[in-house]
């Protein structure tokens, strides 16, 4: 008997072995309740609680809605191969708490007053966000606001515990403040996760706040709009690959900072207020990507090390890109900046209306259409820059701090046979009509959450992997 038990004993822990338990999917919803089961019927209230109970290979999955709570992920991991997946299914994550409007009070001349203790970030107003400046800028300083009676309509402040807000409708507006820094806070050792279809909107700090060590992350199919900071942030030694993404509305669409290694497949970053694209440190690759209507598309500056570990020393603390099919643009009115302090290759890559500026920086053009207004080229003097079959429309070329006469001025073994100089005539589809050119302008065209042009593994690569031949 003994041992027919130890034989059946042994059968079953070799059948689990070999079958092991599926995952499940766990269910939230607006009208959900936390001691539910969690499924598609009976869904869970809290984002907490479906955190709780997540095991790898489980996805948490939203119904329809919208959702004024965040995911806070410390210390949780998957598994290889058996990551913990969030799907919101185009559910909004919202950062703003509404008023009671009984306590919206007319103050006069267009103007209402609601009671706040403390200072917000930003307030919405009859559904619109009223940003009013930069997160540094006032974080904590009512001074930096306009008075109460010099307020014009569209603009806030707070004095005294109260905000007051301007408006030219003659009923009291629906007001509404930032409350959550983030729709998803990771930190600490937090590696395996999936978020799919959120919409993280208005939050005072970013819509994807990413901290710790987190490894082998993902992002598909995702939106960050009108945050005070960014749409999305990596941080310390984070590892992710974001795909299908749109961020704007923001301070900056993408900050990813210290030595986090990051990777944007088919991601638009249009109409923030600073950076579409701003990697300090670190290594980083942008593929089918669109910068539009920022204050600077694209920035590439030194990161800060680790606490304890020589900025000098930390041979990521310089910043390394490869962007592909990429396409970066200003307006003549407002003309932009490539601002470069490290190593960047782009190839295939489009320059509307943007300045270049090379820094302590290595940078090489390969396939590359600069044209439109602005269209200077600054070298520093302890900088690289190689081109590779390039079109260059004539414009201001600054080497060392001084002005060129001509690109042929510039120092030998910059510029290659290939490359071509002069007025480009672009066709009715945007790109060069010269026959000269074997090679086509990418021309990125956002499309909402489109699939991707091509499929890619996750990031985790390393240095070599980016600047390859």
């Amino acid at each position: 008997m003994t041992g027919s038990r130890g034989w059946l004993s042994a059968g079953i822990v070799l059948w689990l072995s070999s079958h092991p338990v599926p995952a499940r999917s766990w269910w939230v919803g607006p009208a959900g309740q936390d001691n539910a089961a969690g499924t598609a019927g009976a869904p869970l209230a809290t984002f907490r609680r479906a955190v709780e109970v997540a095991r790898p290979g489980d996805w948490i999955e939203l119904q329809p809605g919208h959702y004024r709570q965040q995911f806070v992920l410390f210390d949780r991991c998957g598994e290889p191969g058996q990551p913990i997946g969030i799907d919101g299914h185009g559910a909004v994550i919202d950062g703003c708490d509404p008023l009671p409007a009984a306590a919206v009070q007319p103050a006069g001349a267009g103007r209402w007053t609601v009671a706040v203790a403390t200072m917000p970030e930003a307030v919405v107003v009859d559904g619109a966000f009223w940003r009013q400046g930069r997160l540094p800028t006032h974080r904590g300083k009512p001074e930096s606001l306009p008075a109460p009676a010099d307020l014009q309509p569209g603009q806030w402040t707070w004095r005294a515990g109260q905000v007051t807000v301007c408006t030219t409708a003659p009923t009291p507006p629906r007001v509404e403040i930032c409350v959550r820094d983030a729709a998803v806070r990771l930190g600490g050792r937090s590696d395996h996760w999936i978020f799919r279809n959120l919409i993280a909107q208005r939050h005072w700090n970013d819509g994807f706040n990413l901290h710790g060590d987190g490894r082998d992350l993902v992002c598909e199919r995702v939106v960050g709009r009108e945050n005070m900071d960014e749409g999305i942030s990596s941080h310390e030694t984070i590892e992710i690959t974001v795909r299908d993404a749109e961020f704007w509305g923001n301070d900056n669409g993408v900050a990813d900072v210290t030595r986090c290694r990051s990777s944007y497949h088919n991601t638009w970053c249009h109409d923030n207020v600073e950076f579409g694209f701003q990697f300090d440190g670190g290594l980083h690759q942008l593929d089918d990507c669109r910068a539009a209507a920022n204050g600077t598309p694209l920035a590439l500056r030194p990161g800060e090390s680790l606490a304890g570990d020589p900025a000098e020393s930390d041979p990521l603390a310089r910043p390394t890109l490869v962007a592909s099919h990429c396409l970066f643009e200003a307006t003549a009115q407002r003309p932009g900046r490539l601002e470069i302090y490290g190593t960047a290759v782009l190839r295939h890559v489009t320059g509307r209306h943007v300045t270049p500026v090379l820094r302590q920086a290595t940078m090489r053009l390969d396939r590359c259409l600069l044209t439109g207004a602005g269209r200077r080229l600054e070298v520093g003097a302890d900088s690289r820059l190689s081109l590779l079959a390039c079109w260059l429309e004539p414009g201001a070329w600054v080497w060392g701090g001084q002005m060129l006469p001509d690109p042929s001025a510039a120092p030998a073994g910059v510029w290659d046979g290939s490359t071509q100089f002069g007025p480009v005539e672009l066709d009715a589809a945007g790109r060069p009509a010269a026959a000269a050119l074997v090679w086509q302008v990418p021309q990125p065209a956002y499309r909402g959450c489109w699939p991707p042009r091509r499929q890619r593994g996750p990031g985790n690569f390393s240095a070599a992997s980016l600047v390859g031949p």
